[in-house]
């Protein structure tokens, strides 16, 4: 019979026929930050490196929400919370496709202020707006095309995944109800005003537009390292 079928870094694959089942331990990337233990894929593109892969961590002073009574998210601005989409670890989390942890912004802000603390190593950040913005020039035209797994969000057969950057549909938390599993994916930006903090959103279509949303929403991000050069 054919081997069972595995997920490696992104491909599937499958070993021998007549093999059985088949058990791959997949190696730490080639280019990689490690936090907390765990080894994150990550992306040279001009002169920034980024995170490949949606952080997954469960920090210090960071409230994890698991949907049990009692312990679900709230709408509050003051709490530093984040949960796994419909609170499901298993799809979701290390274990499952990976799309990382959900976020308030208040939480992204927590962790960008205490990095040193939080087995973060030095230099890696939440990204600015302007950070954001460089990615986005460098990409260049239909930018959210070639920043996105190849055939991962929905209504999307154009996505070529040119960098490698490989961004994939997350959904959101907002008001107590996660939704746009297969369709959305929005990356908070360290930067705020008001009552509001600014994204970057990905869909279906070849642009990465900046979007400011309430606090308490929930969205993934993904660290940058400093910049080597201007």
């Amino acid at each position: 019979m054919a081997g069972k079928i595995v997920t490696f870094h992104g491909k599937t694959i499958s070993g021998p026929s007549g093999t059985g089942i088949v058990m791959i331990n997949e190696p730490e990337p080639a280019q990689s930050v490690n936090i907390d233990g765990r080894a994150y894929r990550t992306v040279t593109i001009g002169n920034q490196e980024w995170m490949a892969e949606n952080l997954d961590f469960k920090f210090d002073g960071l409230t994890f929400r698991d949907g049990t009574t009692g312990n679900e998210l709230t709408d509050d601005t003051t709490t530093a919370q984040a949960a796994y989409y419909d609170y499901d670890e298993a799809t979701y989390g290390i274990a499952g496709n990976k799309c990382g942890l959900l976020y308030n912004w208040i939480a992204i802000n927590y962790l960008n202020t205490h990095l040193s603390g939080l087995a973060v190593p030095a230099g890696w950040h939440v990204p600015t707006c302007a950070e954001w913005s460089t990615l986005i020039s460098t990409a260049g035209d239909n930018p959210g095309w070639k920043l996105k797994a190849v055939n991962s969000f929905a209504y999307d057969t154009w996505s070529t995944d040119d960098y490698q950057f490989s961004a994939v549909p997350t959904g959101y938390w907002n008001n107590g109800f996660s939704s746009s599993a297969t369709s959305q994916t929005n990356f908070w930006t360290s930067e705020s005003g008001g009552n509001t903090s600014y994204e970057r959103t990905f869909d279906s279509g070849p642009m990465v537009p900046e979007n400011s949303s309430f606090k308490y929403i929930c969205y993934p991000v993904r660290l940058v390292k400093d910049s080597t050069s201007a």
